[in-house]
């Protein structure tokens, strides 16, 4: 039953009684007696007190249940909240996980980048230092291949086929051969970069062939390039005192520098043990 109920059964008691009371009672005056008052008040109290008294006992009862109702509403909101907080919890708990699984994740490929771009740039400067190289050596062989001096046949013929084939050759001064002289010069000067250049490091920073790769161009290029200091070497006993028109001696003193430099350059960056390898000079050379 709930409280509107009770009210109302309540009101319609008290009115009942009084309704009764007055049906009853309709034909007798109101006394002026105060002592008349007394059962009348005893009647109403008699009657209306255990009406009222039920009805406060069955609001409180009703109050109780509706409390111990609201007590166990609240106690299951509690668990609920209970729930939710270590469900909000767990949740938390695995959302860090991700997160820090993320983060790992996100190094990891960080560090991948980072090391690929590390390979990518050591690759990078390996090609370019191989380049550099190959640009070197195929400049010193065009020189080399230039047709500017005398054959035993008497054509014209190059340094190149001279280092190859031992064939003798003439710098003939009368035909103006001075040029090939300037020839293997500039052979000599590119010559002294290739040195510096296989042994350039800097190329190769990072890589952990470094050494391996300069060991081999050394190795590669060494005879080839002893074989051309050789050859400016015996070039060195020539003093071209004729038709240069009083230049002769400047010319010869820096010839003769540029080809100290070029030996000291291939002893410096060990590119082979000179002194080792270097052999008498058995090939022909003729000056006229």
């Amino acid at each position: 039953m709930t409280t509107k109920r009770i009210l109302a059964s309540l009101t319609l008691l008290v009115l009942s009684v009084i309704g009764f009371y007055l049906w009853h009672f309709k034909g007798h005056p109101i006394s002026p007696n105060p002592s008349d008052w007394g059962p009348f008040g005893d009647f109403f109290g008699g009657i209306l007190n255990p009406i009222i008294a039920g009805a406060g006992l069955l609001l409180l009862l009703r109050t109780i249940t509706q409390n111990e109702k609201a007590l166990i509403q609240a106690k299951e909101m509690i668990e609920q909240g209970n729930t939710v907080i270590k469900q909000n919890a767990e949740e938390l708990k695995s959302t860090r996980e991700e997160v820090k699984q993320a983060r790992e994740a996100q190094q990891q490929l960080a560090n991948i980048e980072s090391i690929n771009l590390k390979v990518k740039n050591t690759h990078t400067r390996q090609k370019h230092y191989e380049e550099i190289i190959s640009v070197k050596s195929e400049e010193i062989n065009a020189l080399l291949n230039m047709n500017v001096i005398c054959g035993a046949s008497e054509k014209k013929t190059s340094f190149s086929k001279y280092l190859r084939n031992y064939e003798p050759i003439t710098l003939d001064m009368a035909k103006n051969e001075v040029n090939a002289l300037y020839v293997i010069m500039q052979a000599i000067h590119k010559s002294i970069e290739l040195c510096i250049q296989i042994s350039n490091v800097d190329l190769l920073n990072g890589n952990p062939l470094k050494e391996d790769l300069i060991n081999i161009n050394k190795s590669k290029h060494g005879i080839f390039l002893i074989d051309i200091c050789d050859l400016a070497e015996t070039l060195n006993f020539y003093h071209p005192t004729k038709n240069m028109n009083g230049r002769a001696t400047e010319f010869d003193d820096n010839y003769k520098k540029l080809v100290h430099v070029f030996c000291n350059t291939i002893i410096k960056h060990k590119i082979r043990p000179y002194f080792d390898h270097k052999e008498s000079i058995t090939k022909s050379f003729e000056f006229t």
